[in-house]
């Protein structure tokens, strides 16, 4: 009886090792039920959270999101920069309307609702209200419904 015990107890922290294990290792699961790729960096910004891919390099900031199915409602993708410094982003080859969120230094300075994908049959395009370092595209709405405004603190975490 025993030993039955001494196993079982065994084969139980066995089985809560690995679950750990594998939520570390395919995503984590926060305290508000959001669970994030590997890979994926957790932002945060006004009311909401969203997992998003990162663009660091000058060839993954071409792509961006072009091309790619709609993003779920907590999904997006962050574009880095070194210096802060006047952007342009535009929607070619994109598949749905995006709503980007301009930031300077981990501050809101804008954004842009709502971006369609042609304006008067041109791709549609849009400016940063001045110098920005960081881009976080999420699907069209999202940020009106988090109540994100220009001075919010934007955090991320990878």
């Amino acid at each position: 009886m025993k030993k039955a015990f001494i196993y079982s107890t065994g084969a139980a922290a066995l089985v809560l090792f690995i679950a750990t294990g594998a939520l570390f290792w395919f995503g984590r699961i926060s305290e508000d039920g959001i669970r994030c790729g590997r890979g994926q960096a957790r932002v945060a910004v006004g009311k909401g959270i969203v997992c998003a891919d990162v663009a660091r390099t000058p060839r993954e900031r071409q792509r961006g999101l072009s091309g790619r199915e709609p993003l779920e409602w907590n999904e997006g993708m962050l574009f880095v920069f070194e210096e802060p410094r006047p952007l342009v982003f535009w929607m070619k080859d994109m598949r749905f309307p995006l709503d980007m969120i301009w930031v300077r230094e981990g501050k809101v300075i804008g954004v842009s609702e709502n971006v369609p994908l042609f304006e008067n049959g041109i791709i549609a395009q849009r400016r940063s209200p001045g110098a920005a370092d960081r881009v976080l595209e999420v699907r069209a709405g999202w940020a009106r419904a988090n109540g994100v405004r220009t001075g919010d603190a934007l955090t991320w975490e990878e």
